[in-house]
């Protein structure tokens, strides 16, 4: 086994063991172990965001504290009403909080507000707003279910696992070549081959779900993550980096690992949510 190989395995193995077992333990672990992800992928997206053109920051440490002290805010504001400390009503602050971006914009000297505005919401928009929906994901049957949350997340992890290694044994014809020349359609339909069947077995272990609604959050991982995935990939080649970070030797950033949860989430939480009712 080649050193850089090794290194993806060991980091992959603590790297799972640390998910699974904050989300598993408790409702209050899984919270706090998507805070830190929520945090984390900010963090790294301001890394991004600073390098498109008219946004770059006088200090961009400072810009990027703010940003992850309001996604902890607003993390905190959406997930504490999913729990029960604080009433539903309260969710009327999140519009001030959003407006603190604008009071932001405004005060600062950036060469293009605007830009620094906009990418400064996306970072709310595309990573805190669906971490904050794992908390009541696992909560939506009445009672913390944390192997929902495992299911939904082994969907979308698998999916793009197993398109991996479908499209490097049979893919021939691109996906979308502008945006990943490497990814490929043989690829992608391994991946959702692979989400089909996982989603059998998780009917079995996770019976609140038929094989039937388990199926169409596979199908919702496969299509959405594979989006989410094509959507990183075009922010990141259009400032020309690679990976989001390095936090994470041989797999790059968080954002890099979690680019296709994001996407995918709130579609599967809106058709769990529906399907619950």
């Amino acid at each position: 086994m080649s050193s850089d190989l090794k290194t993806r395995v060991i980091t992959a193995f603590f790297f799972v063991l640390t998910m699974v077992a904050g989300i598993y333990f408790s409702v209050y672990s899984l919270w706090v172990l998507f805070g830190i992800i929520n945090a984390l992928c900010i963090y790294e997206y301001q890394g991004i965001s600073t390098k498109m053109p008219g946004n770059h920051p006088r200090n961009q440490q400072s810009e990027a504290m703010f940003n992850v002290v309001m996604g902890t805010l607003i993390y905190l504001l959406i997930t504490t009403v999913a729990l029960g400390w604080i009433p539903s009503y309260a969710l009327i602050c999140l519009l001030p909080l959003l407006l603190f971006f604008f009071l932001k914009a405004l005060f600062s000297h950036a060469e293009s507000p605007l830009t620094r505005l906009a990418s400064n919401l996306l970072g709310i928009l595309w990573i805190t707003i669906p971490c904050s929906l794992f908390v009541p994901l696992s909560l939506i049957s009445g009672s913390f279910q944390p192997l929902m949350v495992i299911g939904a997340i082994l969907l979308v992890w698998s999916s793009d696992t197993f398109a991996y290694f479908s499209g490097r044994a049979f893919g021939k014809t691109p996906l979308f070549k502008r945006v990943s020349p490497k990814k490929t359609w043989e690829g992608s339909i391994g991946g959702m081959l692979a989400c089909l069947i996982i989603a059998f077995l998780l009917s079995k272990l996770v019976p609140q779900w038929t094989w039937l609604e388990w199926s169409v959050i596979a199908v919702l991982a496969a299509v959405f993550g594979t989006l989410g995935d094509l959507v990183e990939s075009l922010l990141k080649r259009s400032v020309k980096i690679k990976d989001s970070g390095n936090i994470l030797p041989g797999h790059g950033g968080f954002l890099d690992r979690f680019d296709a949860l994001l996407f995918a989430t709130p579609f599967i939480f809106t058709f769990v949510y529906i399907i619950s009712q």
